[in-house]
């Protein structure tokens, strides 16, 4: 009985002995992508029912086989759920940290800040193809919440704010600084929207009253941040078409280390223009193209490579136009006749490059450069002349509603040749430090 005691006990403890020798621990934190600890999600190694969930402060600690290739399945009901493959060495223990995204993907939820109070509001989620407008344009969705914006034409995506100027919003693409054609005088003549809303996941709009690390425009500040394929293998795209032009957008998660998200757009607004006062003959043309790649060079380091092209070329030859008007006791009719035309185009480039490093789970430091660079050109020459008659009003005439006599004529000319090439670049550091419920954020920029 002692020898077999002795034996029982010697392959239990060599049993435990192999058990640690061939088992690894692996420790992280969950969080959205508000740098918010995710609770209660689950953490499953797949292909077993071995699992455990996170604590209140998003951390978890699971033991996975070592020495063999492991995925970890990580999901919540708020959020898309993500894998990761991981080999651990035996006895290691490896820290991670983990991004979950909101179950967001092609709709719209518009996160604001009262400027008086600070508190954060929400939109109910708006799909892109629910935006009401003509451009499917996101700012036009500002304009429905209680902080003071208002839009003078709805072909446009310039907006203005508590009575400030359009040229007064700060506009942010995942912390990159995005601009607009500086000759635009029009929404006939501005066409799409730099933002893409089939690429959009989550928005952020400040009326005034917003954080220091925005810059110093005096309105408001407008902070987008596109979508990002996470999930092994994922791939979505959409495609609409219509009368008024076409978009497409597709985004991937090609590899643990790689994934994409890139969309175009064309448009084309002359079935409108052509309900307008001033008859013509339009030829507005918009193409816009946007490509976000990120690339994980390590599990701390994350490079994203942002490019943008658009080109928006707006051409109107007006027609002359004869108007009636007045009673029977004055009538009146205006004519114009028109001649020339108006050439405006807008050109613009821009790359950015943002390097994201995570030395620890408290500590997250940003470098961003970018370069932007606009070829603008307007060209018209509009010569108008004008008369005004007074028509015959007497029910036994033959001439009835025919020229009487003129009243008087005149002439007007609108010339304009302007040419604006502009490049802007710029450099950013952007640090973040939070330990608990505390948060320290700095930065500094070097303009070009």
């Amino acid at each position: 009985m002692k020898i077999s005691l002795s034996i029982f006990i010697f392959l239990l403890i060599s049993a435990f002995q192999i058990s640690a020798q061939t088992t690894a621990t692996l420790k992280g934190t969950l969080y959205n992508q508000f740098e918010e600890p995710v609770v209660d999600a689950n953490i499953v190694l797949t292909g077993t029912s071995r699992g455990t969930v996170t604590d209140q402060n998003g951390k978890f600690s699971i033991t996975v086989p070592a020495n063999e290739k492991i995925t970890i399945k990580y999901s919540s009901a708020q959020y898309w759920s993500k894998k990761s493959t991981y080999t651990l060495f035996a006895n290691e223990t490896k820290e991670v940290r983990v991004t979950l995204n909101s179950r967001t993907f092609s709709e719209h939820i518009v996160t604001f800040k009262d400027p008086g109070t600070g508190a954060i509001g929400y939109f109910k989620p708006i799909p892109p193809s629910e935006i009401t407008g003509i451009g499917e344009n996101i700012e036009q969705t500002l304009k429905f919440g209680n902080f003071g914006v208002s839009q003078n034409n709805e072909l446009s995506a310039g907006y203005n704010v508590r009575g400030g100027n359009f040229n007064e919003n700060l506009i942010y693409v995942n912390d990159i600084q995005v601009y607009r054609p500086f000759l635009a005088r029009s929404g006939q003549q501005e066409g799409l929207s730099f933002i893409n809303p089939y690429m959009v996941s989550d928005i952020l709009f400040s009326a005034g009253g917003f954080d220091a690390k925005y810059g110093d425009k005096l309105s408001s500040v407008l902070d987008i941040t596109y979508s990002e394929a996470t999930t092994p293998d994922e791939f979505k795209g959409t495609f609409t078409s219509s009368l008024l032009g076409a978009a497409a957008h597709v985004e991937q998660n090609v590899s643990s280390r790689f994934n994409y998200i890139t969309g175009i757009r064309y448009r084309t607004n002359s079935y409108l223009l052509g309900a307008l006062d001033t008859k013509g003959e339009y030829k507005p043309i918009f193409v816009d193209y946007q490509g976000m790649f990120n690339f994980l060079l390590t599990e701390k380091t994350k490079l994203s490579i942002f490019g943008t092209y658009s080109k928006n070329k707006f051409r109107v030859v007006p027609e002359s136009r004869e108007t009636n008007f007045g009673s029977i006791n004055e009538a009146l009719r205006f004519t114009v006749f028109y001649e020339g035309q108006e050439i405006t185009q807008f050109e613009t480039y821009m790359a950015a490059a943002s390097l994201t490093h995570k030395p620890n789970e408290l500590l997250t430091l940003k470098f961003i450069s970018s370069i932007y660079q606009t070829h603008e050109t307007e060209s018209f020459d509009l010569l108008g002349e004008y008369k005004l008659d007074e028509l015959e009003r007497d029910l036994g005439n033959d001439d009835l509603g025919e020229v009487a006599f003129n009243r008087g004529v005149g002439a007007f000319l609108n010339h304009a040749r302007n040419e604006l090439n502009a490049t802007v670049a710029n450099i950013y550091h952007k640090g973040t430090f939070k330990s608990g419920k505390h948060k320290i954020q700095w930065g500094g920029e070097v303009p070009t």
